[in-house]
């Protein structure tokens, strides 16, 4: 019998590589608005702006885009996603993101733009990052 020295012990499973992580499922606006909302991802910050550069969003008719109190005396222009969503009444309008950006500029009293998705996820964005989004997005 040889000693236990003698004989090269060998695992019997070969070690693999680890698996690529499967690519992400293509997202709506909706999706991805809960996923920044969620996880602050900046991979998903990068998307979301990305995106919005062509995208359509939607605002209640009026005079002025209407505005919601986050509290310490900030106030935000409510944007959404989907033309088809309740909140925003009988009557809406379409913009441009860009265009939407320039208006809540020009509106006093308005601090920077909330976009909310279909369900319950928002993100909102002060007035101060518009210059840079505009550099890196628009």
């Amino acid at each position: 019998m040889p000693a236990p020295t003698d004989v090269p012990l060998r695992w019997p499973f070969r070690r693999r590589a680890a698996p690529e992580p499967a690519p992400r499922p293509p997202r709506d606006l909706n999706r991805l608005i809960l996923d920044v909302a969620e996880y602050q991802d900046d991979e998903d910050h990068d998307e979301l702006f990305r995106r919005l550069a062509d995208a359509t969003l939607y605002a209640p008719a009026g005079p002025e885009p209407p505005s919601v109190d986050l509290g310490g005396g900030l106030r935000f222009a409510a944007l959404y996603v989907n033309g088809h969503d309740p909140r925003l009444g009988e009557g809406l309008v379409t913009v441009r993101f860009a265009e939407a950006l320039r208006m809540i500029e020009q509106t006093p009293g308005v601090d920077g733009v909330l976009l909310h998705s279909d369900r319950a996820a928002y993100v909102a964005i002060p007035e101060g990052e518009f210059d840079r989004l505009r550099r890196n997005y628009l």
